[in-house]
């Protein structure tokens, strides 16, 4: 699957031409996706829609191939792909697993430019979210991302994952509470609708329909003549369903708990310089990826709490180059420009300031950062 995010602004020229590209969607590179005004447009006229996808694309290729001369730069990095396990999205519970798995991202940000991050996950695309990745590609249990950048150094200091079915709120801690030297963290409400499958008896249904006929009701003898009529109606009922179990559907509301992980000191960091191609491993956290100091916990809101953190855990995914160049090249679906700017991309391995632990997730070899 590849995704494409909404375009850096290296000129005025440039900036205006690939605005229209900024909500450009690509599946495997290709086919494009649908602005809203594609859509509105693709029903009045589909030979435009195509010629505007046509134009984005070509936009988004230049992009790339102009972004390591103008002093950008290219990070590659992994996260896990959901797409090699199987769920049964008719099963609440493994849905809601789905669920969870889904929303775990760790964001890299930038030292000197904050507001420059790159956000890691299943979802980040530019459908979802502005600082998501510009395409991705599968491979195994691995999805390699592709981030154009500003120079700089970047450090993974924010974790954010969704826990369906755990109560929002953790029990109020008495004061005084003291901060942690590792971080803290945000906990939010947000709701999850479960679909709840069965099968209910019905009973047979009829429907009757009224017949209209003239009738005679007055005869003249001897010559047996009508000479008045009238009209005269019957009901016939008929089965339109037979009776039977039937499958039901029925929706239903349910609480669950948002974390937002904000760490004081790095898990890992890296260092990328104007013009170069790279790849890093990536990081998972597979829900719940952090423990809470017990009785740490403050109203932060009228609807968050925050919590001090004892500690914090993320699943290393390594990524390997040679698995990268045999994912899907963007050159087949007619993006030499992006396949260009990914030429000579070369490993980096991150600085992880987390320790390992004794223990592998199903991701990779899983990394420990406590607080001192």
């Amino acid at each position: 699957m590849t995704c494409l995010q909404k375009p850096f602004k290296f000129s005025t020229v440039l900036s205006s031409l690939l605005l229209a590209a900024s909500l450009l969607s690509l599946q495997g590179c290709v086919p494009i996706g649908q602005t809203p005004q594609s859509k509105a447009l693709n029903a009045f006229d589909p030979e435009a829609l195509k010629k505007e996808q046509e134009e984005h694309k070509k936009a988004v290729d230049q992009l790339f191939a102009n972004a390591r001369a103008a002093g950008k730069a290219i990070v590659v990095t992994t996260t896990a792909s959901l797409d090699t396990l199987q769920f049964d999205f008719k099963n609440n519970d493994s849905a809601a697993e789905f669920a969870k798995l889904r929303s775990a991202n760790v964001l890299w940000r930038n030292a000197a430019n904050p507001d420059q991050a790159l956000n890691v996950g299943y979802d980040t695309d530019i459908n979802r979210d502005p600082k998501g990745s510009y395409f991705q590609n599968g491979f195994g249990r691995a999805i390699y991302k592709i981030y154009l950048v500003d120079p700089g150094h970047y450090s993974l200091d924010t974790i954010t994952y969704n826990l369906p079915r755990i109560p929002p709120n953790e029990p109020l801690g008495e004061p005084p509470i003291y901060p942690s030297s590792l971080g803290f963290a945000i906990l939010s409400p947000f709701k999850l609708d479960e679909f709840d499958h069965g099968q209910a008896w019905h009973d047979a249904t009829y429907e009757s329909t009224t017949h209209h006929e003239s009738v005679c009701i007055q005869v003249m003898m001897p010559e047996n003549r009508c000479i008045s009529w009238g009209d005269s109606s019957y009901n016939v009922e008929q089965q339109t369903s037979n009776a039977g179990w039937r499958d039901t559907t029925e929706k239903r509301e349910v609480r669950g708990r948002a974390v937002s992980i904000t760490l004081n000191r790095p898990f890992a960091t890296f260092d990328v310089a104007a013009g170069e191609a790279i790849m890093i491993d990536g990081f998972y956290p597979e829900p719940p990826s952090s423990g809470l100091k017990p009785g740490s916990c403050q109203q932060a809101t009228d609807t968050s709490m925050r919590c001090e953190l004892s500690e914090t855990k993320l699943a290393k995914i390594p990524a390997k180059v040679a698995d990268f160049n045999q994912s899907v090249h963007p050159a087949q679906y007619g993006l030499p420009g992006v396949a260009a700017a990914l030429v000579g991309i070369v490993y980096r391995p991150v600085s992880i300031m987390a320790k390992k632990t004794s223990a592998s997730s199903q991701w990779g070899q899983s990394y420990v950062l406590k607080e001192k």
